[in-house]
């Protein structure tokens, strides 16, 4: 102020409610200072009136506006409008169609809130959403890249993360819940009684039934869910309807009266239909007839366990022959017996001449010991014996009381001791010791 004294004293001041103050570090030299936080997302920009004034008598003031715009910085991440989006899907879309549209906002400004989207696949799960929709990075809309099947899925969860271009990159995430919504796309199948389509199930009634006979029951299944899997069964044709009922939902077929026992065989076509909108149905064909009056064949227990004469003569064979092979395979282990017994008492008798013979029978008589011996006997054209080579180590003299007398006796003397084999045999004894006759 050009005055003098206190007319060109100069103070300034700004409206209070501003975040700002104003300090004076020489004389009328100011500065315009913050006095708190700046959130460029609340004010981004403020127009500062100064107003300045002396201290006359009356004071004069003037104004001066000063316009201030906040700089931002990345300071907000984006963030979505929920935190959580439940979308629901008809199952048999068309590829292509919009599942929901993914917005998410940046107060920031500038490259700090530019955001782009991107598909997070979770892990440990086993259907990849990546292979179900598809995510625009700029506009963050969901598409669906291919048909939805209630049967195969019936929920799809996954998160879509909205990233800016800060720096640092700030980001957030939202949970994507997608349900497919079942239709009434499938027709109820009949599991029984079996049988191809367009084909019969035969089905056999037993002669004069009564009313309320089971004949049998058709099961069927729907492989949708809720009111489309809810099926019901009818009578949709017959010869003649008043003779089967039909449960409305259980699906037993049961006769309505008593049955003739001439009554012809019967089609019986049933409707199996679910409640969907609209609905669908399948149908059954059953051809109902009577069985023959047969009455079973009881067997007699006492004319089959009694023998024939045929097969009572072949048993007695067999019997008979198994005796005799017991008895022949006995006589013959016998004999066998026998025969190596007297072979086991065999011993060995010396001639005068130096040969020797093996005798059982005298040995028998005189009560000598038995021999384990071994005796090879050679017979010549001049002499009864030639020679014997025995071998082994039994041998013994045993006089005799008196000489043979009868021509058909020989002499005998003691064999030698313990000859080797293949050696002449060499008398032990005197000639004139009598060990035994042989007959």
């Amino acid at each position: 102020d050009p005055d003098s004294g206190s007319n060109g004293d100069v103070s300034l001041r700004i409206p209070d409610h501003l975040p700002f103050a104003l300090k004076s570090a020489f004389r009328n030299q100011f500065s315009l200072v913050t006095a708190g936080s700046l959130d460029r997302e609340a004010k981004s920009s403020y127009d500062i009136m100064v107003t300045a004034s002396d201290a006359g008598n009356p004071p004069l003031s003037t104004h001066r506006t000063i316009f201030l715009n906040i700089s931002d910085v990345n300071d907000n991440p984006p963030s979505f409008f929920q935190r959580s989006h439940e979308v629901f899907v008809p199952e048999n879309n068309r590829p292509g169609d919009l599942l929901c549209s993914l917005a998410a906002s940046d107060p920031d400004s500038g490259l700090n809130a530019l955001i782009s989207y991107s598909l997070l696949e979770p892990r440990n799960r086993d259907v990849s959403a990546s292979s179900f929709i598809s995510l625009n990075p700029q506009t963050g809309a969901v598409h669906a890249t291919r048909s939805f099947d209630y049967e195969q899925t019936q929920t799809l969860q996954f998160e879509v993360q909205a990233r800016d271009r800060g720096n640092p990159p700030l980001s957030s995430t939202v949970t994507v819940r997608l349900f497919v919504l079942d239709l009434n796309d499938n027709a109820p199948a009949v599991l029984r009684p079996r049988a191809r389509p367009g084909s019969l199930c035969p089905q056999a009634l037993p002669p004069s039934v009564g009313a309320g006979h089971l004949v049998t029951k058709v099961t069927a299944v729907d492989l949708d869910s809720g009111y489309n899997a809810w099926v019901s069964y009818q009578l949709l044709e017959a010869p003649d309807p008043s003779l089967f009922a039909v449960s409305r939902y259980a699906g037993e077929v049961r006769t309505a009266v008593p049955i003739p026992a001439d009554l012809p065989p019967q089609k019986l076509v049933i409707v199996v239909k679910d409640s969907g909108s609209p609905p669908l149905s399948t149908s059954v064909t059953l051809l109902v007839s009577l069985e023959e009056d047969t009455h079973p064949i009881v067997p007699d227990l006492r004319e089959s366990s009694a023998p024939r004469e045929g097969e009572s003569r072949l048993t007695l064979y067999l019997a008979v022959s198994l005796v005799a092979i017991c008895f022949v395979s006995f006589g013959s282990f016998v004999a066998l017996l026998s025969k190596c017994l007297r072979g086991a008492a065999c011993g060995v008798t010396c001639f005068p001449a130096g040969t020797c013979a093996c005798l059982t029978r005298s040995r028998r008589r005189e009560g000598l010991p038995p021999s384990n011996g071994i005796l090879r006997i050679q017979l010549g054209s001049d002499d009864p014996i030639k020679f014997v080579d025995v071998g082994g180590h039994s041998h013994g003299c045993t006089p005799l009381a008196s000489a043979p007398t009868r021509s058909d006796s020989f002499m005998m003397v003691k064999s030698p001791s313990a000859p080797m084999a293949g050696e002449p045999v060499r008398p032990s004894c005197p000639p004139s010791d009598l060990l035994y006759g042989l007959e």
